[in-house]
């Protein structure tokens, strides 16, 4: 089995609480073979909270302590947090951050307890991680709102109410997402915050972009379904000017036929009374007939 299959094994190690769930954190020796097994009987965890990414290790928070889980070197190690944890999250980078009970929220750097960056109040119920092992943005989920959390900083409220999720972007360019209040809510860089309604707008490179898309489209609506119509049209209102010229005309025809009928009958009677004459303009031409 591949690093990259064990490593999706872990992402898909999500496990509830009340379900009393455990896991095994030994590898299996075929595992180097390339053999299908993966787990085998080893130390087995009671973990409450998972936090996995892309990163060779996960997070598993239990009832009593938190540990680093790394399938691949067949290794569990303690973080050596003071605290059981209630929420645990892992960047990109492979950082971990966990909520001890206590309200404190603590960096987890390799198998040591790392820095803290706050303690609330409300117990955290989901914490968020994105950005650098160093200095990674961390978002908090707790009763009283939605926390920002930076090394070195005092935490931030970022939204009111009662937070119960939280989620960090899957792949660059992708925004936050939380749940505030039986609200969704959601984030470009994890500081500004709306309903999922109202995300705030897109970087102006961005809009330009989708500008031009929406352009692009419907220049192909137009020549595809729009010109053909707006040609028939056109060739339509031209055939309707020719028979309205055409029908003109015939009226005007049809105005003139009643005189001319009577100039025709005029003209018959006329040579109807010159029967039996010698027509001539003078004596000479009627003598000539």
């Amino acid at each position: 089995m591949t690093g990259r299959r064990a490593r999706a094994a872990a992402a898909a190690l999500i496990v509830l609480a009340p379900l009393a769930a455990t896991i095994t954190a030994a590898a299996h020796p075929e595992a180097a073979a390339g053999g299908d097994a993966w787990w085998r009987p080893g130390p087995r965890l009671a973990a409450i909270a998972i936090a996995t990414t892309a990163a060779p290790s996960t997070l598993v928070a239990t009832r009593s302590a938190t540990f680093w889980v790394d399938p691949e070197a067949d290794r569990v190690a303690p973080t050596g947090l003071p605290a059981p944890a209630t929420a645990v999250a892992v960047t990109a980078s492979g950082a971990g951050v966990a909520a001890l009970t206590d309200g404190t929220v603590r960096l987890v750097a390799g198998g040591q307890g790392g820095a803290t960056l706050a303690t609330l109040a409300s117990p955290v119920r989901a914490l968020a991680a994105a950005g650098p092992a160093t200095h990674p943005l961390v978002l908090a989920a707790t009763g009283s709102g939605l926390w920002l959390l930076r090394a070195h900083r005092l935490a931030l409220r970022l939204v009111r109410g009662a937070a119960t999720a939280v989620v960090a972007p899957t792949a660059p360019g992708l925004p936050w997402w939380a749940l505030v209040a039986g609200r969704l809510y959601g984030s470009r860089d994890g500081i500004g915050w709306a309903e999922a309604f109202q995300i705030p707008p897109l970087p102006p490179a961005t809009r330009v972009l989708a500008v031009l898309i929406l352009l692009g489209a419907i220049g192909l609506v137009h020549l595809a379904a729009l010109q053909p119509l707006l040609d028939d049209y056109q060739a339509t209102r031209r055939s309707i000017a020719d028979d309205a010229a055409a029908l003109a005309r015939f009226r005007r025809v049809a105005a003139e036929l009643p005189r001319r009928r009577a100039e025709l009958a005029a003209l018959r009677r006329r040579q109807a009374a010159s029967e039996g004459f010698l027509q001539g303009t003078n004596e000479a031409l009627v003598a000539a007939q």
